[in-house]
């Protein structure tokens, strides 16, 4: 399949035209921001375009409005009624910080929702009310190994965090397995070996052969391992699994279906803290700020250029696509996207 290069702001109207089919205009172009900035900062792995896509078909398929399963005091819980969660992430993250704002913290719980792709463009919001924005999902099943176990349990269970400073927000986006799915699909398109610790092979035995860890021939179980490959890595992966699954009724390990096309099983739980209510807002964002430039002015190790902090990564990359203006992708992606945007709703 063949690339265009087209520019940043016709992708972005086109996707803020397409979604306008299925939620309102602020609600849409919320969401156009979010996947082209999720484009921008994610390697060339990751399809969040493609994904949004597919995720619009999805909705107008679907068709569905949310649930309303629990409401007390800070709390509110969703059935998404197997709704692509982008669909409705504004309305939750905007929920969120409201509750904040009424209660000190806002918990907003999902299931029954396809996934959110990435899960920090919709935190970004969060900090410019001065609040600080949790964000976990359940990473789906049969994907990675409990410490001590040679038999998949979890998903690679993202967890995402964004903290207001005085400059750009405190931004963490990650897997809590030792690396992402992605990147063992790209160690095995590429015969490259994984870092240590980072799956087994089929007899349960710690290996760098990604081929090893999940064998696509015949769709082998996956095994990665938690991040660090140590059981404080799992613990901390049990924790979302928890409170992802079981905590807000949700399906979590075994309980899942073994399936990669049902997404709908999962979901997850989105957290507004207002600083307001422990401390002055003004003066934590100094004193973070203050923090941060201290780490980044540190001495750097061995094998280090400098250091940095979470987001700083991501958001060179964000940067540097921003400069040239315009994102390269498949011809056949562009089309569809025009054909969804010029439809009539």
């Amino acid at each position: 399949m063949s690339n265009r290069c087209i520019s940043i702001a016709e992708v972005s109207d086109l996707l803020f035209t397409a979604w306008q089919r299925i939620v309102a205009k602020d609600s849409a172009r919320k969401i156009a921001d979010a996947i082209i900035r999720t484009a921008l900062q994610k390697d060339e792995r990751i399809s969040p375009i493609e994904d949004a896509v597919e995720d619009l078909k999805k909705a107008l398929r679907i068709q569905s409005k949310w649930i309303e399963v629990a409401r007390k005091g800070a709390v509110r819980s969703y059935d998404l009624c197997g709704m692509p969660g982008i669909t409705f992430m504004p309305d939750l993250t905007e929920k969120a910080v409201v509750l904040a704002k009424e209660y000190g913290v806002g918990i907003v719980s999902i299931k029954n929702s396809g996934g959110v792709d990435a899960l920090s463009p919709w935190l970004l919001d969060i900090p410019s009310h001065d609040c600080i924005g949790l964000f976990a999902w359940n990473g789906g099943s049969y994907t990675t190994v409990p410490f001590g176990s040679t038999e998949p349990f979890f998903g690679t269970n993202p967890i995402a965090y964004a903290i207001p400073t005085s400059d750009e927000p405190l931004l963490l986006d990650m897997s809590t397995s030792e690396i992402p799915f992605m990147d063992l699909m790209q160690a095995i398109q590429k015969g490259v070996s994984l870092p240590e610790r980072a799956g087994l092979d089929e007899l349960g035995r710690v290996t760098t052969d990604a081929s090893r860890v999940y064998d696509i021939d015949t769709d082998s179980d996956v095994k990665l391992l938690p991040m660090g490959g140590s059981y404080k890595g799992s613990a901390i992966m049990l924790l979302v699994e928890i409170i992802t699954g079981a905590f807000i009724d949700s399906k979590m390990a075994r309980e899942a279906t073994s399936s990669t096309q049902i997404p709908e099983e999962f979901g997850g739980v989105l957290v507004a803290i207002d600083i307001a209510t422990f401390t002055s807002p003004s003066l934590f964002k100094v004193r973070v700020t203050n923090m941060i430039r201290q780490i980044r002015l540190s001495q750097p190790a061995p094998g280090f250029a400098n250091v940095r902090v979470p987001g700083d990564k991501s958001y060179e990359r964000e940067q540097n696509r921003l400069h040239s203006g315009t994102i390269c992708l498949e011809e056949t992606l562009v089309a569809e996207l025009r054909q969804l945007a010029h439809q009539q709703k």
